[in-house]
């Protein structure tokens, strides 16, 4: 079988194959724009780029564009560590508060963090709020205050117990560096890997950043605003964790670090490929995208390994921008695919095209036969399930979901969302062995009982994008058991129930202000005793997460606190501080300004409010929303108008303190 009959409804049959591919991107997933490099042995053999760049003034996306690599920026991070350890100035396997006195917890383990743990996602470090790192704007406030933050916050995880996709870690990783160098994060990026591998392009925020050149997502995805063509570029301010900027090309210059002995030792970068994850618990069987090395992604991808060749992966996306890096140090090659816009996950899919491109290769040259595709079974009826499985009926939470899982004895495993109940039920059937999957064959799910005491839905997942298809495996959900709380206790929770939260510390040129009203709406019912939502719940005003989920279903935990304040209710979690909607006021005419905290402030259009028109003093945002989320206008994307107000909206103001707002509601 030819690779090109992996890939479906290739346009123009002129295109070379990598344009084909960009173009399945552009045309099916949404991109707006796809560049994309491999070489081999130190020469170009694919380069390219495809879609528009700008579509206010029609121009075309180039090889030269940058991009924000996002989580790639760990694997930079991670040579800069590796190159300390050479150097003899940090070791791997001693706790990070013997070069960092001053970072303290308020939990007692985070003294047995150490830098390995930073670099295989296995220091059990929770969430910060990252709002404050991705901007319009160059600000290093996340840097500044990262040490403060953590000295407020428990782990999540005993250090090193399992590795859970962490951005803090390489945040702290990326201050680590400074302390022990001398020079700031940006400087020894420049000083060891940048200048001597010459890469002229590649940069971060704090550098000579040249905004004008970073690839264009005109329109950001879910804003509806109808002038903000051209819109501003991301700023990721968290460097060690997401903030290099660079090409394709450059990436793949890069990647000669891993592909010769040079900047760092081969056992070093041996090293980095190595199966970290397996140091802690984490799935038996089934092959994964996520196989934690030292920064990587993953050291062994999938269907390479099946013949014996070695691909270190690692992918990233930011809010405009998804990003995709290989590379195979047994036949000195490196494959990069950058992409604006899609989905917000879309670098799976840059990852899906940028193997494509290598297995090409390496069938071209007679290194790899073409490989077996991926088993599909697709069943024709379920089966009578055993009762030991009917235990597993109950509720399970990840990330970002609670789902109730329902097993009959007919052998159909049902999966809804109680507090979604607009989404549609997963259903899968029982095939004997302890497995369920969904009639497409798509997706196989079982159940594992863990030595930690938890339960696990384990999924096994086929990623058909158009190119080969890739299987993903690993931990989806943890069974929540119930636990015993006070009548009077949960009377104050349900009491809760379907409350909205607005966000009042984003600063006033965050991204997520373009995308979506900041706001959480908490859950409809407490199906768990116990358990609010994800949380499980420790007294009237207090809750903590419980999540104990390896690989990346378990990423980004948070605790939250509920406190009163003259008379009006706050959350203050890991990610922010909300107040509840009881102190949304009426629009209406008039000035207002930002107090001395900072704190956005927002309000609730009526019924006879038509449009609004604002002028601002001082450096500040206003944005308008529909009943649904959605912002239909920003004042850091369009230039001043009078704005239509749709039904039921929602205004936010938000600014440097003393920032003032003449609003005129018509």
């Amino acid at each position: 079988m030819s690779s090109q009959s992996w890939a479906t409804k290739l346009p123009n049959p002129d295109l070379t194959l990598p344009e084909k591919y960009a173009d399945i991107l552009i045309n099916s997933y949404g991109a707006q724009n796809v560049q994309y490099a491999l070489i081999k042995d130190g020469k170009f053999v694919v380069s390219g780029a495809r879609g528009i760049n700008d579509k206010k003034n029609h121009t075309q996306i180039t090889t030269e564009n940058i991009y924000p690599i996002a989580s790639i920026s760990k694997i930079y991070t991670t040579a800069a560590i590796m190159n300390l350890v050479e150097e003899g100035k940090i070791n791997l396997d001693e706790p990070i508060i013997t070069y960092m006195p001053d970072f303290k917890m308020k939990d007692e383990r985070y003294k047995n963090i150490t830098p390995r743990m930073l670099l295989n996602h296995s220091s059990g470090l929770m969430a910060t709020n990252l709002e404050n790192a991705f901007l319009y704007d160059i600000d290093t406030t996340n840097h500044d205050i990262l040490l403060n933050v953590l000295q407020n916050q428990r782990l999540n995880a005993n250090p090193g117990e399992f590795s859970v996709f962490c951005n803090e870690g390489f945040s702290l990783a990326e201050i680590l560096i400074e302390r022990v160098s001398g020079l700031s994060f940006t400087e020894y990026i420049n000083k060891y890997i940048t200048e001597p591998l010459e890469l002229d392009i590649t940069t971060t925020p704090q550098d000579d950043f040249n905004m004008d050149i970073i690839a264009n997502l005109s329109v950001p995805i879910g804003y509806f605003g109808y002038a903000a063509l051209g819109a501003k570029a991301e700023v990721i301010n968290a460097l060690g964790t997401a903030g290099i900027y660079t090409n394709a090309q450059e990436l793949c210059l890069f990647a000669e670090i891993f592909l010769d002995e040079g900047i760092l030792t081969q056992e070093s970068i041996d090293l980095t490929g190595s199966a970290q994850y397996l140091e802690g618990m984490w799935h038996d069987n089934g092959k994964s995208i996520i196989e934690y090395g030292l920064g990587w992604d993953n050291g062994a991808l999938s269907p390479f390994n099946e013949q014996g060749i070695k691909v270190l992966s690692i992918a990233g996306d930011s809010a405009h921008s998804h990003a995709s890096l290989l590379v195979v140090p047994q036949y000195d090659i490196a494959v990069a695919v950058l992409s604006t816009g899609g989905f917000s996950s879309g670098s799976i899919i840059n990852l899906s095209m940028a193997s494509q491109l290598l297995l090409d290769e390496l069938i071209k040259d007679g290194a790899m036969q073409p490989p077996t595709l991926p088993q599909r079974i697709v069943p024709t009826n379920p089966i009578e399930v055993p009762d030991k499985y009917l235990k597993y009926n109950g509720f399970y939470i990840n990330d970002s979901l609670e789902c109730k899982i329902d097993i009959d004895k007919h052998g159909i495993l049902k999966i809804t969302l109680p507090n979604l109940p607009y989404f549609p039920s997963q259903k899968l059937w029982y095939q004997g062995n302890g497995i369920f999957i969904d009639p497409t064959g798509n997706a196989q799910f079982e159940f594992v009982e863990e030595e930690n005491g938890h339960t696990y839905l384990k999924s096994t997942y086929l990623i058909d994008a158009g190119f080969f298809p890739l299987t993903n495996t690993g931990y989806q959900y943890q069974k929540l058991e119930p636990i015993s709380i006070s009548d009077k206790i949960e009377n104050v929770w349900k009491n809760r129930l379907g409350k909205k939260y607005y966000m009042l510390d984003i600063p006033y040129n965050g991204l997520t202000y373009a995308y979506q009203l900041p706001n959480i709406i908490m859950p409809s019912q407490m199906p768990v005793k116990g358990y609010f939502d994800r949380w499980k719940i420790l007294d009237n005003n207090n809750v903590i997460s419980v999540l104990q989920i390896p690989q990346a279903y378990g990423r980004d935990a948070e605790d939250a606190q509920f406190y009163i304040q003259d008379g009006i209710e706050y959350m203050k979690s890991n990610k922010g501080l909300y107040v509840e909607e009881e102190a949304v006021k009426p629009l209406a005419d008039g000035t207002y300004t930002i107090a001395d905290n900072g704190y956005a402030q927002y309000f609730k259009s009526s019924d006879k409010d038509k449009s609004l028109s604002v002028t601002i003093d001082g450096a500040g945002i206003l944005a308008v929303y529909n009943n649904s989320y959605g912002c239909v206008y920003s004042s850091m994307l369009e230039d001043a108008r009078t704005v239509e107000l749709p039904a039921d909206a929602t205004v936010v103001i938000a600014g440097d303190a003393g920032t003032t707002f003449n609003i005129t509601v018509n």
